[in-house]
């Protein structure tokens, strides 16, 4: 089992940053208008499991398989689905109705 080091840089505000930098990779790529944004994510998976892994340690696999995975509370078939009853309660109602 692996333990997570929260302080690998042995400074609580450089971790910090390295800990930030695929997110702030995330936004700077989507802001710059030069990448799309799936592309943006990819590249900010990558990222991640690059710090996870020479920053803090993580193992390769287990970092790569965790972001690979999808929770189990998600994989149900009725957690994405919305009935169509409160699809019309939310939308405006048309001119006929007024």
């Amino acid at each position: 089992m692996w333990n997570q080091v929260y302080n690998p840089l042995g400074s609580a505000a450089l971790s910090t940053i390295a800990a930030a930098i695929p997110v702030v990779t995330l936004l700077v790529l989507i802001a710059s208008g030069r990448v799309k944004a799936h592309i943006a994510a990819i590249i900010a998976v990558i990222v991640t499991n690059l710090i996870a892994i020479v920053i803090f340690t993580m193992p390769a696999g287990l970092s790569i398989r965790g972001s690979a995975s999808v929770p189990a509370s998600s994989r149900s078939a009725g957690s994405f689905s919305t009935s169509s009853s409160s699809i019309r309660s939310r939308s405006r109602p048309d001119a006929s109705n007024c």
